[in-house]
């Protein structure tokens, strides 16, 4: 049996894994590792601890295509696999800068965040370009599913709602 001491661990939110070996997770202190042997061994990508806030959901279209989203409206990409994360969180009408609680693929829509206030954005072009929705729900929205189904997203938020 293995052990590892409690304070080397580190702690993660969320994560995308795109392929079976190629994996990527995010967490407190704005970090984000990745993991290219199917979980086995992580490594540290991207550490921002002036930002004093959790990187919340990851997404990747491919293995060098990923957007994470966190708390204070953090929003960042990466087009080299996770060689380099640039800030883009100015591509969003979030001047409030709520929490950006989930992203999500939807097959036939595109690219949707959800977060603090019902805020909802989508994207038709994988996140070059952003547009506010009017969501259904005004309360925190915690993260989004895309479905197998074409259009078809699921929002789920405080007190147990569902959309």
């Amino acid at each position: 049996m293995l052990a590892t001491a409690w304070s080397s661990w580190e702690i993660v939110g969320t994560f995308s894994i795109p392929t079976i070996k190629h994996g990527w997770a995010v967490g407190h202190d704005a970090q984000i590792l990745a993991s290219a042997d199917g979980g086995a061994s992580w490594n540290k990508q991207f550490e921002d601890l002036k930002r004093e806030a959790p990187l919340l959901d990851v997404w990747f279209k491919d293995l060098s295509t990923g957007i994470a989203v966190g708390a204070y409206g953090a929003m960042l990409e990466t087009s080299d696999g996770g060689q380099h994360w640039e800030d883009i969180g100015d591509r969003l009408d979030n001047e409030d800068q709520y929490h950006l609680n989930g992203i999500a693929y939807v097959k036939d829509a595109g690219l949707f965040i959800v977060g603090e206030m019902g805020s909802m954005f989508r994207s038709a072009d994988d996140g070059q370009t952003w547009e506010k929705l009017e969501g259904p729900y005004q309360g925190s929205l915690f993260g989004a599913i895309g479905t197998a189904q074409p259009n078809t997203l699921l929002a789920y938020g405080l007190r147990g709602n569902l959309f």
